[in-house]
């Protein structure tokens, strides 16, 4: 499952005001992009489906921490000296349905040398497919159109809409209209809340 898109949310908010897709496109990319710096999951989601070539500092000892989970690896190297999975090294810390989020090397690094690997081996370069997951949770896909929906209550909240301001039902059913929109979007942001707590990378 991918990232929510426009008309997601549209049909999410069902009964709302009229609005240009390219807003609603903008409100989730600035949910997602809000998601992955507080959950520190850069991605969160990987849609690629082509490995790609990260390259990481040696660790001070003989455990990698990258800090971004490793979904798959199809190959790892250390300066020119490939290495063998459970051999050479192994991936460790694996998250249920998630990433691992370590390596451990069979030979280690002390005060910076690592021995028995040959030039530039303070490079680790690690070929694969990085990031949270490949299938977009059903709580995160909740927790995008939820942060997506308090922006679009807050663009009725100023106005944007026009329909929000209108007169003609009285002052009365105006200004309910107005909190009604402040206290769905605080209802929303409470959602987004609660799952970022859910995901959030503590290592």
């Amino acid at each position: 499952m991918p990232y929510p898109t426009a008309e997601h949310l549209s049909g999410y908010l069902r009964n709302a005001e009229d609005f240009a897709p390219s807003l609603a496109e903008m409100w989730i990319r600035a949910a997602v992009s809000e998601f992955e710096t507080k959950t520190r999951w850069r991605p969160f989601l990987q849609e690629e489906t082509e490995d790609e070539v990260r390259s990481f500092d040696a660790p001070c000892g003989s455990t990698l921490y990258p800090g971004v989970g490793l979904l798959s690896v199809t190959s790892l190297s250390v300066g020119d000296t490939p290495l063998t999975v459970n051999e050479g090294f192994w991936l460790r810390h694996k998250i249920a349905d998630g990433p691992w989020l370590a390596v451990e090397f069979a030979t280690g690094w002390s005060y910076g040398v690592g021995f028995g690997y040959g030039p530039d081996y303070r490079k680790v370069e690690i070929t694969g497919r990085f990031g949270y997951c490949t299938e977009l949770p059903p709580d995160v896909e909740l927790a995008i159109l939820s942060h997506a929906a308090a922006a679009y209550y807050q663009w009725l909240d100023s106005g944007s809409a026009g329909a929000i301001k209108r007169e003609k039902a009285g002052p009365v059913e105006v200004e309910f209209a107005v909190e009604a929109g402040r206290d769905r979007g605080s209802m929303a942001r409470k959602t987004f809340d609660d799952v970022v707590r859910r995901y959030r990378r503590h290592s």
